[in-house]
């Protein structure tokens, strides 16, 4: 049995066991079809949408998912037909999906979100404490506090001044006066 045929099976088992995801699947079976190609040369046999790739968008990630797997792997770089530009050629494995058929279990995406969560929370505390040793730090050499003077006016303070009640009349001395 070639290694040709050994793929052809497992591409076999894994489409009637629907060991990969819908979209996965597709990817797939054009990859089969047209076996090796470039993400673009699969993206093309895909509808496109209005204004857009559509699913065409999807397929290199799909690669990408699909090599983690297991089911593909990159045979060389290659000018695409499609795009003109050197990409990674694509092939199956022969293999079946390694790990979770359709991805991630939700409590491994959980438990990755709350990682990268508190990986997001260790940097923020980091860049407050630097803030706040940088707020700390003294300033170059302490100032000694000069002590206080008398304030300095601008002209002498001179005689009190003696405010009159409203009649004009002056208080009386009073008795010792």
């Amino acid at each position: 049995m070639t290694i040709r045929d050994t793929s052809i099976e497992a591409y076999h088992q894994i489409r009637d066991e629907g060991l990969l995801s819908p979209m996965r699947q597709r990817v797939l079976d054009v990859l089969v079809q047209i076996r090796p190609a470039t993400s673009g040369e699969i993206g093309a046999q895909f509808p496109k949408s209005k204004g857009g790739r559509g699913e065409a968008g999807n397929v290199h990630a799909r690669l990408n998912e699909m090599r983690r797997l297991g089911v593909v792997y990159e045979v060389r770089l290659r000018k695409c037909t499609v795009t003109e530009k050197n990409v990674i050629e694509w092939d199956v494995t022969g293999n079946l999906p390694s790990g979770s058929a359709q991805g991630d279990s939700p409590k491994k995406r959980e438990l990755e979100a709350a990682v990268v969560r508190l990986e997001k929370r260790v940097r923020d505390l980091e860049r407050e404490n630097e803030w706040l040793k940088k707020r700390d730090e003294p300033l170059g050499k302490p100032q000694r506090s000069k002590p206080l003077s008398k304030p300095q006016h601008s002209k002498p303070l001179g005689k009190p001044q003696v405010f009159l009640p409203l009649g004009g009349v002056p208080p009386s001395k009073g008795p010792f006066g």
